[in-house]
């Protein structure tokens, strides 16, 4: 498509005049992107963060700030404890309460982050006021940066606008990579979904490289389109074989998050044979019209909060399970695993439940990261929808607790208050952190080797 390519590189020269970008062998089916290390160039080393048990780590933040629509205050968040304090909502969060507290401690958190991987980041859109997010985050942070457009928007106002994901580090960028996914939900012209591989320049890593994979799965959609598109994702990445951060919103729920209405229900309960079966349910159960709103109710509350949650067909669905089985049950090419480990002086708030390194629990499920001011069947609107996941240093196992810990997720942790604590919350979707360690960390903990879960692909016996 060369007009593409052509609106594409007038869209780049217009939103970073300065900035050279580089064509990669996808460009020609969406477009290419923006790269800048001149963070580095400048002079502007890694803050090289160390962890009394960790050593030298590495924390990474992934967000998806909704349109960069509260740009002013995410800048703030992240630059200045005093003006942060300021947004502070004093009725949600009043000063020397433990939700105040909690937020100011969890801004700082954030604020020590190398790495921000983000989504829904505008240049030039109208929603966020024309403002060029990308470049007013970079400079303000003094971080390297790429950025993934994915959507285009042709204003008559303001000329032309983009959309899309970017990743922030603070180490330099070696190499940027955008793949449109083949599988595509949507006929849109202008809007596509993407995801964006970024190597930095880590010394004391294997290939002296970290990856970060940043995501953003369609939504518009039902579970098994996400697991397409996640499969997808996986097969490209199969062949890294130094450490790799996947990170972003899955939009991990039981179903199609646009269309959470009465009226889709009712069209959905047609032809899925978990509520076909309720009216047959309900003839063997007392008071069954109850029962069956009441365990729906609840098992809607567990798919909401841990939607790695088990699936058992008709009695407690959960369409999001495939989504971590593919995860779970996938090898690299040299064998590694991601990282699904939980043990308690490595998680936050010393889980030990699957995930809790990188993925903070709360409960038998996960803190949510996504807000809605909906509610649906009587349940509070949060979910649990963005995720980091791991690939360490010589995992080959996803539960080996044996194995090394090295650039493996430690204290993955949901910054939930000191987003909604706000007056304006800066987003929807709040943001999590996880430590990497680059050396071997020296935590001293019993390891029980019966936690080791056996690994067996979906469909086998035994």
């Amino acid at each position: 498509m060369p007009r593409q390519i052509f609106i594409s590189t007038l869209i780049l020269c217009f939103a970073f005049p300065s900035i050279s970008y580089s064509q990669n062998a996808d460009s020609t089916r969406f477009l290419s992107p923006l790269v800048s290390n001149e963070a580095y160039q400048a002079g502007k080393m890694p803050r090289r963060l160390v962890h009394p048990e960790l050593g030298p780590m590495i924390r990474l933040a992934s967000w998806n700030i909704e349109d960069a629509t509260e740009l002013d205050s995410l800048i703030t968040a992240i630059t200045s404890s005093i003006k942060y304090a300021a947004l502070i909502d004093p009725e949600r969060a009043p000063v020397g309460s433990e939700a105040y507290q909690n937020a100011i401690t969890q801004r700082s958190i954030l604020a020590g982050s190398d790495v921000l991987v983000l989504q829904q980041t505008d240049i030039g859109m109208r929603r966020s006021r024309y403002r060029n997010s990308v470049k007013e985050i970079a400079k303000t942070l003094g971080m390297n940066y790429a950025f993934a457009p994915e959507q285009v928007e042709v204003n008559p106002e303001k000329a032309l606008g983009l959309s899309g994901s970017a990743v922030f580090s603070r180490y330099p960028i070696k190499d940027v990579k955008v793949f449109p996914l083949v599988y595509q939900v949507s006929g849109s012209q202008t809007a596509r979904r993407i995801f964006m591989r970024v190597d930095l320049n880590v010394p004391e890593l294997p290939d002296e490289t970290l990856t970060v994979i940043n995501i953003n799965l369609e939504s518009d959609c039902e579970p098994q389109d996400r697991e397409i598109q996640l499969r997808e994702i996986l097969t490209t990445i199969r062949d890294i074989k130094h450490p790799v951060v996947l990170a972003g919103n899955f939009n991990s729920a039981s179903g199609n998050l646009t269309q959470f209405t009465f009226g889709s229900d009712m069209r959905r309960a047609a032809t899925d044979p978990n509520v076909l079966a309720t009216p047959v349910i309900s003839v063997f159960v007392p008071a069954g019209v109850v029962v069956n709103a009441a365990s729906r109710s609840i098992n809607l509350g567990k798919n909401f909060h841990n939607p790695t949650s088990g699936n058992i067909p008709i009695l407690a669905p959960n369409r999001a399970k495939g989504l971590f089985d593919e995860l779970e049950f996938f090898r690299f090419a040299d064998g590694g695993a991601f990282d699904f480990r939980g043990t308690p002086a490595r998680s936050f708030d010393g889980k030990i439940n699957p995930l809790a390194n990188s993925n903070e629990r709360m409960g038998a499920g996960f803190k949510t990261t996504f807000d809605t001011y909906q509610s649906l069947y009587n349940i509070s609107g949060a979910y649990r929808l963005d995720w980091i996941f791991v690939k360490p240093v010589g995992l080959t196992h996803p539960f080996d607790n044996h194995a090394s810990f090295r650039c493996a997720p430690h204290f993955g942790a949901t910054l939930k208050e000191m987003n909604t604590s706000l007056t304006r919350p800066i987003s929807n979707h709040s943001p999590n952190v996880v430590d990497l360690p680059l050396q071997e960390p020296t935590i001293d903990e019993k390891i029980e080797s019966s936690f080791i879960k056996p690994v067996k692909k979906p469909g086998m016996k035994g």
